[in-house]
């Protein structure tokens, strides 16, 4: 018998996860959860999704009130997924239903900070050990960390501090990074270092 849609991105979700790829992994859940909301059933098959099918799963995306952008990360990732089963020997090529369907993507504006606007934020005065002087702080620290993600952040070891600088390895990539610390970087990380130090 031959894996359902869900039961074989099912298969690969464990896969990504099992090799620690989380961020690909939660694009599928999403985009899998996202399909058993227009599909509640799971007995879906690959040969059940035809031109049709596609762009009533587009059309209801859209009315979910979900962006241009995000419907075509569901697209594509559906899309990824058939390509797999096609290579699996799950679906036969002949039945593959994408031709001629465009999968746009919108530029987005960029939402860069200014440097004045960032001096602001980190000299602002809060009364140290809140919820937001510590959401300050990991804003700051991401920032010097060149936009390091929260789950990488909070996953940093002793070990990845060496001679001043970090070094760690990006979940949702597998890209190596080795970073200088800044003086306010290195005043965040060793205000958490002492805190560990003085706890029992």
């Amino acid at each position: 018998k031959r894996p359902t849609v869900f039961e074989f991105t099912d298969g690969l979700i464990k896969q990504m996860r099992t090799a620690n790829k989380l961020g690909n992994a939660d694009v599928y859940q999403s985009t899998i959860n996202k399909l058993s909301k227009f599909h509640p059933s799971r007995a879906l098959e690959f040969t059940d999704i035809n031109y049709d099918f596609i762009i009533r799963y587009e059309t209801s995306l859209t009315a979910m009130g979900l962006m241009g952008n995000t419907i075509s990360i569901y697209l594509r990732t559906l899309r990824i997924i058939y390509n797999k089963a096609i290579k699996s020997g799950v679906v036969d090529r002949a039945s593959y239903p994408f031709y001629g369907i465009p999968i746009k993507h919108e530029r987005t504006r960029k939402r860069a900070i200014s440097k004045e606007k960032m001096k602001l934020i980190e000299n602002l005065e809060l009364p140290e050990g809140t919820p937001i002087w510590h959401n300050r702080n990991y804003f700051i620290l991401s920032f010097y960390l060149i936009g390091i993600s929260y789950i990488d952040m909070i996953t940093l070891k002793r070990s990845d501090l060496k001679n001043g600088r970090v070094s760690f390895v990006r979940r949702k990539t597998g890209k190596h990074y080795d970073i200088k610390l800044t003086p306010v970087a290195k005043t965040i990380i060793n205000y958490h270092q002492e805190k560990l130090n003085t706890t029992d």
